[in-house]
């Protein structure tokens, strides 16, 4: 079942900017927050409300995904040491957690109360929100009052001891100047159906050491991993013809890593890697090794910066001149191989009316991901067999998200 974890946050992740150009882990957290706080207030104004609600989802979801992944959690007990030393807090909520939450929904669904204190006080104080700032932790305590003296848990006294346990946590975490952040950490099904027993070599056992289980590809190590890894396997597939599965990464690692495969040296021969995805669908294989290595650049190309897929990072817009792929074509119910064949066929298209469009001359764009695996593999797959009928007019850098407003120029240009 889900588990879901609280996130105690310090003070000084709240209200303290750091400094430009600092990409710490804590920083870009930092920015974060206080992007999805942002986002909060702007919904509530009501003004572009559809736009702004698909950014804070999107932001909840990175939000939530780092914390998951940072590492900080501790037991209970070291819960006021640790904020006030300046240190994050994380553990897992009681299971009984989900029934108390079921219970305020209903509630929500049947009675104006809520509306009525958000009214009154201007602050949320809904009950399970993802992100609980310091300011609106009082508010959310009396609501957690009010819901336990209520008619809803009148027959449960273990949910009114949750939520009044929560009460006094929440007032704590107050006192010390923090908030909080709710993510739903796991699903685990350990108790329903066991992992076979499995008897492995000692060959079995070191290469999964060596390969399973990278790191998060979020940091520059965990990439680092996933890109040996990668590498690995696609030297693997052109030796005996196997597939490789391009949704064991993510995009960015999968681009980085097929750049180094896009040019042959010295008497390598071209070749070409199966491409399979998660849902077991194969797409068109990938050709790899097919070009001699890149002249120097001249000089006077033609910038252009497009984000690779339309409504994903909305803060691009005042980046880039246009959206590669419009994510209502992208992003529809059907097998990931289809959808990259689709990008495929569509960018050979664009592609080819990029050049006509510009008559011969240099053309450097600047390719923002947005991600979705299949868009990446079926634009630059396009890109390295339009590059085989014609070099020297296009060079491609990828930019990959690096949280809030961020984006890295990849090292590997496709030219």
């Amino acid at each position: 079942m889900p588990t879901i974890v609280m996130h105690a946050l310090p003070a000084l992740d709240w209200v303290r900017a750091d400094a430009v150009g600092d990409r710490s882990d804590r920083s870009l957290l930092r920015q974060l927050l206080s992007e999805v706080l942002d986002l909060r207030r702007r919904i509530g104004k009501g003004a572009n409300i559809e736009a702004e609600r698909m950014r804070y989802t999107s932001c909840i979801g990175e939000l939530e995904s780092r914390l998951s992944r940072s590492g900080t959690h501790a037991s209970r007990d070291a819960l006021e040491r640790k904020l006030r030393a300046g240190d994050a807090c994380a553990f897992e909520l009681p299971p009984a957690y989900f029934d108390l939450m079921t219970r305020a929904h209903l509630e929500r669904m049947e009675s104006r109360a809520t509306l009525q204190l958000v009214a009154e006080t201007g602050v949320v104080a809904e009950l399970g929100a993802s992100i609980y700032p310091p300011s609106s932790l009082i508010a959310h305590a009396a609501e957690l009052d009010r819901f336990a003296a209520g008619l809803m848990l009148a027959d449960q006294p273990t949910l009114q001891k949750i939520a009044r346990e929560r009460a006094d946590l929440v007032r704590t975490l107050h006192a010390l100047g923090a908030g909080f952040v709710e993510a739903s950490e796991e699903l685990d099904n350990r108790d329903v159906v066991p992992p076979p027993p499995r008897t492995l070599s000692p060959e079995a056992r070191a290469r999964i050491a060596a390969w399973d289980q990278p790191p998060p590809a979020t940091t520059a190590n965990g990439r680092r991993r996933m890109a040996e890894r990668l590498e690995h396997e696609i030297e693997a597939a052109l030796r005996g013809g196997s597939a490789v599965n391009m949704s064991n990464q993510p995009h960015e690692v999968s681009t980085e890593v097929l750049a180094r495969f896009l040019f042959a040296a010295g008497d390598q021969s071209g070749g070409q890697v199966r491409v399979v995805y998660a849902d077991g669908s194969e797409a068109r294989p990938f050709p790899l090794r097919s070009l001699p290595p890149p002249a120097a650049a001249p000089d006077g190309a033609v910038e252009i910066a497009v984000a690779l897929m339309s409504m994903r990072h909305l803060e691009l817009d005042p980046l880039v001149d246009w959206a590669w792929f419009r994510n209502k074509e992208v992003s529809q119910t059907r097998q990931l191989a289809e959808s990259d064949e689709f990008c495929f066929r569509y960018s050979l298209d664009q592609l080819e009316g990029l050049r006509a469009a510009y008559g011969g001359r240099r053309v450097r764009l600047s390719m923002y991901h947005t991600g979705f695996e299949p868009a990446a593999l079926g634009f630059y797959r396009a890109l390295a067999l339009s590059l085989r009928a014609q070099r020297g007019w296009l060079r491609v850098v990828p930019h990959f998200f690096r949280g809030g407003t961020r984006f890295e120029a990849s090292q590997m240009a496709w030219e």
